[in-house]
């Protein structure tokens, strides 16, 4: 389903089929095993217009060895073992990162060409029939929601919260006694992958995740221009964004937006430093059996139990012989797409990878086990609802640069609509003073004063919020109204302000003060008439106006609101 919008965030993305039952499997035997060579996997398909050969291993480092689960004051076990990590075969410096469960792979997939994330398709597709059971995109797809909330620990969940977890632990956070005379420990926390009741793509959660476990290790929001370049009035430091820790909304496409700023880094450095040796392990080099073909191996199939391929020895084989090839064999599956299960090389007009919006099909070569890349589309072919263009066979692009222009965030100016904040902006290169709506008049040479919307929590007005499914751009409040009161009550130069202030106007405050006296005193003259005393001398307090005496007689005497006359008595 190629062009299809998987909601209303992922603009793109196609169906992925693989056998579940022989990954559950897979993954069954890793969770069984005994030694650490024998927890591995690997898992191949084809998608995006690439073959992924993915070579994964157990990851035992993510959870604590003697975590423990409680819910409502049990322990209950929690089964940690379907948690992976490994690599694209062939492709230096990728990872791959996700977890297995009733045969499903769910994570994320980092290449040379970007990132793919991998997620059930019921997820999105929950009442419709579909013939596929997961769903991946890249991860230019997604529209650019990243909003960073000022809770620090979080857990992934799929429910719907309206609160905030506020309480700060840290790394290595041990338990302490609280007021309640219970020993807990404050790194936990929440976070919703729910906004605007629609599910939030992954690429979303992971770098508000990665922004959030910034503050678990020590570092504050950034400040100052050198750990905000996003702020910058220099077009360049502007371009190249800000950094994970900036306290306001990110494209998430800009140079700086998923590294760590200097500031962050000496802060996370500092608390490392004094933690590193409690909390971090090394993890486990990959060897022959674990699914990833690697260096001096010829082609890795797994142990025997799981081995399907009758080209490869499996790595239960004798020294010598395992991970390499049989006999007369050209090639192995496990090598790539482009091998057939009786070890030999598919022929040139065999299909190995489907076309996509900006890359044609991919063909075997007829003499490699691997599926050639495929060739890119014309740069600035229109792509993603004519939202992107094409480039280098990735749809990755602004509309804008199909025209020479340079995309742009329009921001709130003098005489300009506001509405105009969650549409796609262009400006002429080098001329942020150019910046404008797609349906401005500026260009209506390229886009016939068509508007072109950015998607639902797309950072706007120049970073400093995000639109919302409305098109309306709501600002991103980074501190909460506590902090904001705070620092207004207790900012240094709001004091420094009024009294420069009354320097100045000298003669307003004499004047203040002049009217406050005379208003005091009027107040006071005006009330005491009203006010009773207990002086004989002094007259009889008058009423208020409206408020007529009341007479009540009783027992021969004589009450006037409150107060008793005696009277005569007669017989």
């Amino acid at each position: 389903p190629y062009g299809k919008s998987l909601s209303k965030y992922i603009r793109h993305y196609e169906g992925l089929s693989y056998d579940t039952d022989i990954l559950h499997s897979k993954h069954q035997r890793a969770k069984r095993a005994l030694s650490h060579q024998d927890q591995f996997l690997h898992l191949d398909f084809h998608a995006h217009g690439r073959h992924f050969n993915l070579r994964m291993k157990r990851d035992t480092s993510l959870f604590a060895p003697d975590l423990k689960v409680e819910v409502s004051g049990e322990e209950i076990p929690y089964d940690t073992s379907h948690i992976y990590t490994g690599e694209i075969y062939g492709e230096k410096g990728s990872l791959t990162h996700g977890s297995i469960v009733d045969g499903k792979f769910e994570g994320f997939i980092k290449s040379h060409k970007g990132t793919y994330y991998v997620e059930p398709s019921e997820r999105y597709l929950k009442d419709q029939n579909v013939p596929y059971h997961s769903v991946i995109y890249h991860e230019d797809d997604i529209g650019e929601l990243i909003l960073h909330c000022n809770d620090l620990h979080h857990i992934l969940n799929h429910h719907l919260f309206n609160v905030l977890l506020c309480s700060s632990g840290g790394i290595c956070e041990k338990n302490k006694h609280y007021s309640d005379g219970k020993r807990k420990s404050l790194n936990t926390g929440i976070i919703t992958v729910q906004n605007y009741a629609s599910h939030v793509p992954s690429k979303v959660s992971h770098i508000t995740f990665a922004h959030e476990v910034g503050h678990n290790f020590g570092s504050p929001h950034d400040s100052g221009s050198d750990c905000t370049p996003g702020e910058s009035k220099t077009q360049d430091q502007k371009e190249k964004g800000n950094y994970i820790m900036y306290a306001r909304a990110t494209s998430g496409d800009k140079f700086n937006n998923n590294k760590f700023s200097i500031c962050s880094i000496h802060n996370i450095s500092q608390v490392l430093d004094k933690k590193r040796y409690l909390c971090f392990v090394e993890s486990g080099q990959p060897i022959c059996g674990n699914g990833m073909v690697e260096a001096n191996e010829q082609c890795d199939c797994g142990y025997s139990d799981q081995c399907k391929d009758k080209c490869c020895y499996d790595a239960s084989a004798p020294e010598g012989l395992k991970c390499k090839l049989k006999p007369d064999t050209l090639c192995s599956p496990s090598q790539g797409p482009c091998c057939t299960p009786e070890c030999t090389f598919k022929f040139s007009d065999v299909k190995c990878r489907e076309e996509s919006e900006c890359a044609l099909k991919g063909m075997c070569s007829g003499n490699a086990a691997q599926c050639p890349t495929s060739t890119p589309k014309e740069n600035f072919t229109s792509c993603h609802t004519n939202s992107q263009v094409c480039l280098n066979g990735v749809c990755s692009g602004s509309i804008c640069q199909k025209y020479g222009l340079d995309v742009c965030t329009c921001a709130t100016e003098e005489g300009k609509d506001d509405t105009e904040l969650c549409h796609v902006c262009c400006m002429a290169k080098g001329q942020p003073n150019t910046c404008s709506s797609t349906s401005s008049e500026r260009w209506v040479q390229y886009f016939n004063k068509k508007v072109t919307t950015l998607q639902p929590g797309s950072p706007c007005n120049d970073f400093k919020g995000y639109c919302d499914v409305f098109m309306k751009c709501r600002l991103v409040d980074a501190d909460g109204p506590l902090a904001r009161l705070k620092k207004a009550i207790f900012n240094p130069e709001l004091y420094t302000s009024i009294a420069e202030w009354i320097v100045e106007h000298w003669w307003a405050v004499l004047l203040m003060g002049i009217a406050l006296i005379m208003l005091m005193a009027g107040f006071i003259k005006i009330c005491s008439v009203h006010t009773p005393s207990s002086n004989p001398k002094l007259p009889p307090p008058r009423p208020l106006p409206g408020n007529v005496p009341q007479m009540i007689r009783l027992n021969h005497r004589l009450v006037i609101s409150g107060s008793e006359f005696p009277l005569p008595n007669h017989s």
